[in-house]
């Protein structure tokens, strides 16, 4: 059933209407259907910032395409005009990328004229020669580099777990060093207390001996003077 798809009524094999339909059939997802993205083809692409846009496939690699946005209006520099649904433009100068998961709608694929006048305006806007061999190396460096990005961005997530937990426990050791301050400084303020009491008790016991002593020297005066009485 698939396979009649790519003959349209003449007999003529028409992989821009099977892609179309395909893509139409699936919902929309390009990368989720395993379906094959080319270089040379329009796709609609998912934008997280501006809803949908349109691009170019430059080249295709393992998880993304080198692709080349499209625009409504004319771009002040290296403008190539591409039909699209509608004829929009390209600027020669501004090669990107897609990742394929952000491929959502199959649009149309360019005719081999269509294709080598963009690739031309892309080696003059570049200054590159007319191959594609400097092409796939720009794009394989800038697969590296994307690949170092996100070898840093691992690294970073790791070292921020690290320092996370690092925190975690030092915010421990605060909180228990707190709690420890807190029965030291809640001792020290009781401590003056306390010696007072002990002071104020001490001053009060020499006191009375004091007295005790007296009284008994009254009384030791007394027994003498009856004593002295009775022997008299």
């Amino acid at each position: 059933m698939d396979k009649e798809l790519l003959y349209n009524q003449s007999g003529v094999k028409d992989e821009t209407a099977y892609k179309a339909i395909k893509n139409l059939r699936s919902g929309g997802s390009a990368f989720m259907s395993g379906y094959e993205i080319n270089k040379g083809e329009i796709w609609e692409v998912k934008d997280n910032n501006y809803g949908t846009k349109m691009v170019v496939v430059i080249n295709c690699y393992d998880r993304y395409a080198a692709t080349i946005m499209l625009q409504d209006q004319e771009p002040g520099s290296n403008a190539v005009p591409v039909k699209a649904r509608s004829i929009m433009y390209a600027d020669a100068g501004r090669l990107g990328y897609t990742f394929y998961d952000k491929m959502v709608d199959f649009v149309r694929a360019l005719s081999e004229e269509e294709d080598q006048e963009l690739r031309q305006a892309i080696g003059a806007a570049l200054e590159i020669p007319e191959d594609e061999g400097r092409l796939d190396s720009m794009a394989a460096d800038a697969n590296r580099e994307i690949d170092g990005l996100q070898y840093e961005i691992a690294q970073l997530r790791k070292e921020v777990k690290e320092k996370t937990e690092a925190v975690a426990e030092l915010t421990l050791r605060l909180e228990a060093a707190r709690a420890e301050a807190d029965v030291l400084r809640r001792k020290l303020e009781e401590a003056p207390k306390q010696g007072y009491v002990e002071l104020v008790e001490e001053h009060s016991l020499r006191e009375d001996l004091a007295a005790a002593r007296q009284e008994a020297q009254i009384y030791k005066g007394l027994y003498e003077k009856l004593l002295d009485k009775a022997l008299g």
